[in-house]
């Protein structure tokens, strides 16, 4: 109302809404609006009623991206000796994940060995009594023969003749049979063979060149086993005369009784007389 010059406000239209003050949850935002339309004058009434506006906003819930929980107890050992394992497991669940979160990153179970001490040995398992032996890691029964030296050919035929196989022994218990060999046959006269003032012993084992420089007969060997007189695993490139006549066998030698043999799988020509090792041909 216009008394005597005064010209009293009134509200402008109201402005755009502002942006939401969060993306999800519920959040707030605000419009406002000016008194200009008129602004008060000459002492005129001021507009009546608040300037700002606000009303709730993006009310859908948040993604939960998921926690692991805290790892459960061990499970019992899959077997009371030999190669056994165990299992635990954690859960996807501190938070579980909602809404579009993120699942759990990594693994929910966990294993273990366990019980790794060398299963006992009896007649059932491994014959003893009839001169088999077994290594700690071995899969296999193992009998020595070091009655007299044989080519590869001639190992492999006594092997069989007996109802077994050359021994194709895994990289992982090389050292368990070299140190059989020490306790059992470089410690008496049996099978001794003299190098200088050391006692070595060469064992027929079932490796065999197989015409592209590589003996592929050992088991769980992961790069090829090289040749030329070198240790397992060099890098020494093969000999130039080397042929199909290229067999592998387990040296075992002891320098002024040290506590551990120091060299292991060499090669040699096939027809050249070692003693041999046979396996039982199955896992025990």
């Amino acid at each position: 109302m216009n008394v005597l010059g005064k010209v009293d406000g009134s509200w402008g239209s109201w402005g755009s809404w502002s942006s939401c003050d969060v993306s999800c949850g519920g959040g707030v935002r605000q419009r406002r609006r000016l008194c200009d339309d008129p602004a008060p004058a000459y002492t005129g009434q001021p507009c009546m009623g608040s300037d700002t506006e606000e009303e709730h906003c993006n009310e859908n819930a948040c993604p939960v991206d998921g926690g692991w929980s805290y790892w459960s107890s061990w499970g019992p050992c899959s077997a009371t000796c030999g190669t056994s394992n165990r299992r635990r497991y954690r859960y996807c669940s501190e938070p579980i994940p909602a809404h579009g979160g993120q699942q759990c990153d990594g693994d929910k179970t966990q294993e273990d060995n366990c019980n790794t001490e060398p299963c006992p040995i009896d007649d059932d398992e491994c014959p003893v009594s009839e001169g088999f032996f077994k290594v700690p890691g071995g899969e296999h029964c193992y009998k020595f023969f070091d009655d007299e030296p044989r080519s590869w050919p001639e190992a492999d035929t006594k092997c069989k003749s007996e109802g077994l196989a050359l021994a194709e022994p895994a990289d992982d218990i090389v050292l368990a049979l070299r140190r059989y060999i020490v306790d059992h046959r470089l410690g008496s006269e049996s099978g001794k063979v003299f190098g200088g003032f050391f006692p070595i012993l060469f064992t027929r084992v079932g490796g065999r060149y197989d015409g592209s420089r590589t003996f592929r007969f050992v088991r769980n060997q992961a790069e090829p086993l090289q040749a030329n007189n070198t240790l397992w695993g060099s890098e020494e490139p093969y000999p130039d005369n080397l042929n199909e006549n290229g067999c592998l066998y387990l040296v075992t030698n002891i320098y002024f009784m040290s506590e551990e043999p120091n060299t292991a799988y060499r090669t040699s020509s096939c027809d050249w007389g070692c003693w041999t090792l046979c396996e039982d041909g199955k896992p025990t």
